[in-house]
């Protein structure tokens, strides 16, 4: 038999689980209904829109220099995932 607090857990897991299938289902909706021009477009309101990487327009040294901190970043993350890992 399953008591009051099994049927409360397998309540919470499954509105858990169906909560970003509805919102997946939902944005989609709308999302269609955008494209074929059923609902308005909607825009970015305010003052300043959100820059995108595409609207950077990078001098060649600025993009060198950001290359070589990816480098050093990507560099970072494997040495920290080695330690955690152990010496060889």
């Amino acid at each position: 038999m399953l008591t009051d607090g099994m049927v409360a857990i397998l309540v919470v897991i499954a509105i858990a689980t169906l909560i970003p299938v509805v919102i997946k289902i939902i944005s989609d909706i709308d999302y269609k209904r955008q494209i074929t021009g059923k609902r308005k477009e909607r825009r970015f309101q305010g003052n300043r829109a959100p820059m995108s990487a595409s609207d950077l327009e990078m001098s060649t040294e600025q993009n060198e220099e950001y290359q070589r901190r990816e480098a050093n970043l990507a560099e970072l993350r494997i040495k920290s995932g080695q330690n955690l890992l152990g010496p060889k």
